[in-house]
């Protein structure tokens, strides 16, 4: 795609160094773009998304902060649990930071559901980071009225090819996006292959299993 900005092709060419770290009996998966030693940015995703939405974002900033970004339990290439909840999300982000060694300057990034989860972090270790940075998440008070339940995921669908499943992606909610070389990037590592085909990266039954905790 000749539309392809050169800033992009930069940032996706910086290839990010992977990690693991284990959160209650589950493996959480973790890049990071830059070593210790500096101020932490540490990106955190939305609902069924995963690191790799920060690729063309978070390299931008290597040079000056150690970078680094998580998949959260049931999403990217994190185990799925048997019950999730906002204090395990948590937990992964607290555990993410420590594995890297990330100092108590670090900010959180975190987008729509991650800023969630964010938000219960700074409540359970405020002393642990420096600040948060919230990008399109929807805040609640306690005694705000609750949002009707969500509606589970359908059944898992399998697509005989990437091509055919990446036509299929769609942002949530419904949105246009003049840059659909993001899109297409986005989409092309949302994917898994199986035998059968490519699946979504992320647990159809993470709604249903998911149990909210404390006040966020």
């Amino acid at each position: 795609m000749s539309d392809i900005p050169d800033w992009f092709g930069w940032s996706v060419d910086i290839e990010a160094k992977r990690g693991c770290v284990e959160v209650s009996n589950g493996d959480i998966r973790y890049c990071f773009w830059s070593d210790a030693g500096k101020p932490g940015l540490l990106f955190v995703h939305g609902h069924s998304a995963h690191s790799r939405w920060w690729d063309f974002i978070a390299p931008h900033y290597k040079n000056g902060y150690q970078v680094a970004a998580l998949d959260l339990s049931g999403m990217g290439d994190s185990d799925h649990r048997d019950n999730y909840s906002t204090d395990m999300f948590a937990d992964e982000i607290i555990a993410t930071a420590d594995a890297l060694k990330m100092p108590e300057n670090t900010i959180v990034v975190a987008h729509s559901f991650g800023g969630i989860i964010a938000l219960r972090v700074m409540v359970q270790k405020s002393s642990r980071f420096k600040g948060l940075i919230l990008v399109d998440s929807g805040v609640k008070y306690p005694n705000d009225e609750k949002a009707e339940s969500t509606k589970p995921w359908s059944k898992q669908k399998v697509y005989p090819s990437q091509e055919i499943a990446i036509k299929r992606f769609r942002l949530l909610p419904p949105q246009e996006c003049d840059n659909q070389y993001l899109v297409r990037y986005i989409a092309q590592h949302s994917l898994d292959a199986i035998d059968e085909g490519f699946v979504w990266k992320f647990d159809r039954e993470l709604i249903s299993r998911m149990h909210r905790t404390g006040d966020t």
